[in-house]
């Protein structure tokens, strides 16, 4: 069993991502403050793609770097 004792570890933002992907293409589809609001926004996305019968959705909580890489490239507002 490897020595996990160095593995990096992650440390959460309180904000979550949504995706989906569809022909083994991910897309980043929004963001939120919260899990329920993530999946409301989640439900929203679904319901107006035309293909929503064949794209899989989910939503994660982002890592404190993932925040601050979208941020820096403008995705995500600053004070996010």
């Amino acid at each position: 069993m490897p020595d996990l004792s160095e593995a990096p570890t992650h440390q959460f933002s309180p904000l979550w991502a949504v995706h989906s992907e569809q022909d083994a293409r991910p897309s980043f589809r929004g963001w939120a403050r919260s899990e329920t609001e993530a999946k409301a926004r989640l439900e929203a996305i679904r319901g107006n793609d035309v293909d929503a019968a064949s794209t899989q959705y989910w939503v994660v909580q982002m890592t404190t770097s993932e925040v601050a890489g979208l941020k820096s490239i403008g995705v995500l507002p600053s004070d996010a």
